[in-house]
């Protein structure tokens, strides 16, 4: 296709502005040149020339700033938008860290306590055992008759380091769970063993109700222990069943005995 029949193609394309100062410049060109021929004078106006270059230049100057400036405004939309995207991805960076981080610091913490746990529970049914023989042994010597010697007896005490160093994490643990590990870990106080002493030997009767009570109590703990225990497991891993509340626990083993008529 020949150049004649793209131009008007070429025309209709450029902007309104661009249209509209070609338009003008052959207006004010025609009337230069009706008024050329009015006065006999074929030579144009050199003010006129000058104005319809500049009116073009303008024209093409203004056109490329507002182009320039759509650009630009462009450009400070898309960087505001790109910085808006960027800030709400560190913020949920930031979040999922520090998600991360607290799930470490219970996954630890749950840890630490169930071992901890796990250890009195050993040692207490241990203790549990002995007293519980100590007991039986009073009752056969009571029955035998033969004469009390011991003045004193001892009863053992505990001491959880690991919870007490992690009091103040505590409140990582489901609330439920928390409280039950304080219940049973707060028993475990340290300190020396207790002693009971007399001025006279210990019948053997007494001996063994003092056994017999010291291992019922034991008991009663070991078995809480053990439930707390199964508590922190679940939270360890979601896999294995959390048994529930400690108290609901006691009062089905209190519920046991009645049952059985030890209560």
């Amino acid at each position: 296709m020949s150049d004649s029949v793209w131009l008007p193609r070429r025309l209709l394309r450029l902007p309104v502005e661009l249209r509209v100062a070609l338009a003008a410049t052959l207006g004010i060109f025609a009337i230069n040149i009706v008024w050329a021929y009015t006065q006999a004078n074929w030579k144009l106006d050199p003010g006129t020339a000058t104005l319809c270059g500049a009116i073009i230049g303008l024209t093409i100057v203004g056109q490329q700033a507002r182009r320039g400036f759509s650009n630009l405004i462009k450009s400070q939309r898309n960087q505001s938008e790109l910085d808006r995207e960027a800030r709400l991805h560190q913020v949920e960076l930031d979040r999922i860290r520090q998600l991360e981080e607290a799930e470490k610091k219970l996954n630890y913490l749950a840890n630490a306590l169930w071992a901890e746990v796990y250890a009195l529970h050993y040692q207490i049914h241990e203790l549990w055992l002995s007293n519980t023989m100590f007991a039986m042994v009073s009752k056969e010597m009571a029955k035998r008759g033969s004469p009390p010697v011991a003045k004193s007896i001892a009863f053992s005490t505990f001491d959880a380091p690991v919870y007490k160093a992690n009091i103040e994490n505590l409140g990582l643990l489901p609330a439920g769970i928390a409280a039950d590990v304080v219940l049973v870990m707060t028993r475990a106080k340290g300190g020396d063993n207790r002693t009971m002493e007399m001025d006279k030997p210990i019948s053997h009767d007494l001996a063994e109700t003092l056994h017999s009570g010291f291992a019922e109590t034991l008991k009663d703990w070991r078995d809480d222990l053990f439930h707390v225990s199964m508590r922190l497991s679940s939270v360890i891993n979601p896999m294995n069943q959390d048994p529930g509340p400690l108290v609901d626990a006691q009062k089905a083993r209190t519920a046991a005995r009645k049952a059985k008529g030890k209560v």
